[in-house]
């Protein structure tokens, strides 16, 4: 790694932290508003990630999947999606709280287990799977951070504590929000899961260790749907669903990796079709 990449990727994390600590402040303390650095800081960070990204495609190739870095820098580009369009929608300054600390842990993940490649299989549906199930995750995110607007507001309402609602969107607009990021999210990552198990079958590989982890992910998003629509369950007990969700995502995705070394003797190419 050249001088210059540790320097752009030091500055990078150094804007996602920014970012990962201003927003939450805003919301824990009103009165403190150093938002716009933080903004600045996660544009500066995303952005210095993504050109990493792409000189890696670019020297590298075939695609930006060859290593943990790459995949947890799409990661936080996904992440940082999410957040624009969650700022947006909501037009709450407060809402990237709950998702630039994810997208700060992601990229230190991803720095941090940078020697680790991933299997390199010539197969187009492993790297659907991935992307399918990367973009799953930013949607599961934008549910988490919708999730937590819901019981933070419903915990001030309750207590009459006011000043900070003006900073989250209003309950209906977060369950609805959150409802139709997990729809997206599960539908995603149903495909995903799909095209993994089966890739990996069809490689000779068995069943990989990650699968049975994405399962349990994808059981818990399932019963999240269940809940809501055949059950009628609503308010608290739903986003306290979604927030499990999340952490089994933050599990699946830093635990547990593919096995490289039961894909290495069994690497399939389109010759032997």
């Amino acid at each position: 790694m050249t001088p210059l990449c540790v320097l752009a990727e030091t500055v990078a994390l150094l804007g996602l932290l920014a970012a990962a600590v201003t927003f939450p402040l805003r919301l824990a303390r009103p009165a403190l508003d150093y938002t716009r650095w933080g903004r600045r800081g996660m544009v500066l960070g995303a952005g210095l990630l993504g050109m990493g990204l792409l000189a890696h495609f670019m020297r590298r190739g075939p695609g930006p999947l060859g290593d943990w870095a790459s995949v947890s820098f799409l990661l936080v580009l996904l992440l940082a999606g999410a957040v624009a369009y969650v700022e947006r929608y909501t037009e709450r300054p407060a809402m990237a709280a709950f998702l630039t600390p994810a997208m700060f842990c992601v990229a230190l993940l991803g720095l941090l287990r940078a020697a680790h490649v991933l299997p390199e299989v010539d197969n187009p549906w492993l790297a659907v799977h991935i992307l399918l199930s990367l973009a799953a995750y930013a949607c599961f995110a934008l549910a988490f951070a919708m999730a937590m607007s819901y019981l933070i507001s419903d915990h001030l309402l309750k207590r009459k504590q006011l000043e900070r609602l003006p900073l989250l969107p209003p309950l209906a607009s977060a369950d609805r929000v959150g409802h139709g990021a997990v729809l997206a999210g599960w539908s995603l990552f149903t495909i995903g899961l799909l095209i993994g198990a089966l890739t990996f079958w069809d490689l000779g590989s068995g069943l990989d260790p990650k699968i049975p982890a994405a399962g349990l992910t994808w059981l818990v998003y399932t019963s999240y749907l269940a809940s809501r629509h055949l059950v009628g369950w609503r308010g608290r007990r739903l986003q306290w669903l979604l927030v499990a969700g999340f952490a089994m995502v933050i599990v699946t995705f830093a635990f547990f990796s593919h096995n490289a070394e039961r894909l290495e003797p069994t690497r399939v190419t389109a010759g032997d079709r």
